[in-house]
């Protein structure tokens, strides 16, 4: 049985890194958050029988497992046309097949017999390394890899059906629920992080952490099997205490390894940083997690999953509360280390709760869920909040807005006024966004972006932005088009979602829905020309955000001001230095003192992604229909933010030489405009009006 479970975590952990080298990131959540859903939902459906025929076989034999079995499969067929209805059939069926599986292994431990028992092992988590690969590759697209896991499963599950006919004995009912209820929070500890994550915090973050924790399962996979096959073995009275003393130190022995580990990791997984440094974080839980499965040997062994209940309750409420709120705070980190608070708090009960009598059990775990679950509800009702800090005159805010960060920056000697700035600007720009996001339901754009071609009545301010967006689509010859929302939707979604380049047909139909020309503006109101036909401002309202804020912050009378929205930034009143960042690395790549200014940078570095070689990134060539491929990073200096943003994207879209014409004629005709290109291939071109640091090619 050892065997069986250390082939079924190196099985899996293979399954995964395939997946990671094969799949960009998004695609790789995707999987990840479906197997979880599935994996999360069968075990709910299989209402603890697995345990119950752990635990009683021995004296109720063969007539048990038949009523364990018609349970099971009844309650899975139900969830399973359930989750088919709800996500998609793919994800249901996957969800039968692991109950069935399930049940199957469960049911051969029960027996003792170990060697069926490897042989289920081996062989599912042998066709799960061949089928899903194999059929994606045929398919091209996800479901290949769900509709591949579940015929794994299954086919080693459907033995079930061969259990020959006889008395059938349903399992304890006392045992049984409170086996089921144990089991569900076994399930939500593993799985519901990642489905909560998954749907929260969007798939790719999703991915990194799955990353970190499929190494996590891989080295906690030699401490945590002895205990679980000391179970049946305990069930008969024998003593294990010097396995479990061996278990413990070895989880120990494994932490130093884990950090050098990571160094080669960084080189084969690039795309999944955020993952490795997840899994130095995880990996301090092994010890926890090791102490935790000893404690539930021995319990289950006594036949008492009450305590067990308990503790799996407490750890999942207050080990999801730290993963949503660390995870809104601090990342992929805060979440693993959400993770780690799980298995500290799950070690801790199993180890305290039944000690205590039934009574103070129940308090005891019922106080440290409900202020979990409070501080979750707490979490979840909050809005975006500005942190403001003082520094001696300086005053600094940070937040979100926009799908990005936002950074105001105020110097002034009346701290209390700068502070009040800084909250106003911050509010301008939240503003800003609810009236011009693409995204939010119920702003104007999002109206105009679903009027068909209808017209629609727009505020002076969105239509002044519709305006100047236009007007720079004639200046650079259609580079500039805020009507790609089509092209960015086909390319950051659809193709993230099937991970497969959309067709030649496909790529036609969309670009056939885009076109400057075909947006419509007249006094007080918009429309489109065509239907499905839609626009985003991403690629100038974020700087006029950034002008309004900083028209804000002079309304409150502050001495000097700098404010930053995801790299579109002005500042005024006093020199400040600014890092043009590296395209390819975390690092600045060129620093700029500037004055009363306004700076902008596009770059294909910041939403992304990987399908094999080719980057996947969101400024879209008009064009051709597909990411702009001539430049890595285009910065741009001009008079207002929204110009600089504006022009930063069209230079982009030209490239480098077409782009430095557009920016040298814009400055000889009297407009203030400095440029750098960076180009695909590193090298790096100025505007002729460029009288700043420069550097010649990428460092």
């Amino acid at each position: 049985m050892a065997a069986a479970q250390l082939l079924a975590s190196l099985s899996g952990f293979f399954f995964w890194i395939l997946l990671a080298l094969l799949l960009h990131p998004f695609a790789y959540g995707e999987v990840a958050w479906k197997v979880s859903l599935a994996m999360l939902l069968s075990g709910f459906s299989l209402l603890g029988v697995g345990k119950a025929a752990l635990a009683h076989y021995a004296r109720r034999g063969e007539a048990l497992l038949r009523g364990c079995l018609l349970l099971g499969l009844l309650s899975s067929l139900v969830s399973g046309a359930l989750i088919s209805l709800l996500v998609d059939p793919w994800t249901g069926l996957l969800l039968l097949s692991l109950s069935a599986f399930s049940l199957s292994f469960h049911f051969e431990l029960a027996r003792r017999s170990y060697k069926r028992y490897l042989l289920l092992w081996a062989g599912a988590r042998t066709l799960t390394l061949l089928l899903p690969f194999l059929l994606y590759l045929w398919l091209g697209e996800v479901r290949g890899l769900l509709l591949g896991l579940s015929l794994s499963y299954l086919l080693f599950g459907l033995p079930l059906l061969g259990i020959p006919g006889g008395r059938v004995s349903p399992p304890p009912l006392p045992f049984t629920l409170q086996a089921w209820l144990a089991d569900v929070g076994a399930a939500s500890l593993s799985l519901l992080d990642k489905v909560l994550i998954g749907s929260l915090f969007g798939r790719e973050k999703l991915a990194m952490y799955q990353f970190g924790n499929r190494f996590f399962l891989l080295l906690a996979v030699l401490p945590q099997l002895l205990p679980f096959y000391l179970l049946p073995e305990r069930a008969a009275g024998k003593a294990t205490g010097r396995v479990e003393r061996g278990a413990l130190l070895l989880s120990l022995l494994l932490l130093p390894p884990v950090f050098f580990f990571s160094f080669p990791l960084r080189s084969l997984f690039p795309e999944f940083e955020e993952g490795i440094r997840a899994l130095l974080v995880m990996s301090l839980a092994l010890p926890f997690s090791t102490l935790a499965q000893i404690e539930l040997s021995r319990l289950y062994a006594r036949g008492e999953p009450s305590p067990v209940l308990l503790s799996y309750l407490s750890s999942l409420a207050l080990g999801i509360t730290g993963i949503l709120l660390l995870g809104r705070e601090f990342g992929v980190l805060g979440m693993s280390s959400g993770f780690l608070l799980s298995q500290l708090v799950l070690a801790l009960s199993l180890l305290s709760l039944p000690k205590l009598g039934g009574e103070n059990r129940r308090l005891a775990a019922s106080a440290l869920t409900l202020g979990a679950l409070t501080a979750l509800l707490l979490s979840s009702l909050s809005a975006p909040s500005l942190t403001v800090r003082v520094r001696g005159k300086l005053v600094v805010g940070e937040g979100t807005a926009m799908d990005t960060l936002v950074e105001i920056r105020v110097l002034d000697d009346n701290t209390a006024r700068a502070k009040e700035a800084v909250k106003a600007a911050y509010r301008e720009i939240r503003r800003v966004e609810d009236l011009m996001s693409a995204e939010k339901e119920g702003t104007e754009i999002y109206l105009l972006n679903h009027s068909g071609t209808g017209w629609v009545e727009l505020s002076e301010e969105t239509l002044s932005i519709l305006r100047s967006s236009l007007e720079y689509s004639r200046l650079s010859g259609g580079a500039f088009d805020i009507t790609v929302k089509p092209l960015v939707d086909l390319w950051m979604r659809e193709v993230k979602r099937t991970g497969k380049l959309p067709s030649p047909e496909r790529l036609s139909e969309v670009r056939g829905r885009v076109g400057w020309e075909g947006l419509e503006v007249e006094n007080g109101r918009a429309r489109f020309l065509r239907e499905g036909m839609g626009v985003t401002l991403g690629a100038i309202a974020k700087g006029y955000a950034v002008d309004r804020a900083c028209q804000v912050l002079r309304e409150k009378g502050v001495e000097a001001g700098m404010v930053n929205v995801g790299g579109e930034i002005r500042g005024f009143g006093k020199v400040w230095r600014i890092g043009v960042q590296h395209p390819r690395k975390e690092e600045v790549m060129l620093e700029l003192e500037l004055e009363n200014f306004s700076i902008a940078t596009s770059g294909d570095y910041r939403r992304f992604f990987l399908l094999g070689p080719v980057r996947i990134h969101h400024i879209m060539d008009p064009r051709t229909g597909e990411p702009a491929r001539d430049c890595m990073s285009v910065t741009v200096i001009a008079e207002s933010c929204l110009e600089a943003d504006a022009l930063s994207t069209a230079l982009f879209v030209l490239g480098p030489e077409r782009g430095k014409e557009l920016a040298d004629g814009l400055s000889s005709s009297g407009k203030v405009v400095k440029a750098m290109l960076v180009g695909s291939d590193g090298r790096i071109l100025y505007s002729d009006s460029w009288d700043l640091p420069r550097i010649e090619r990428l460092p």
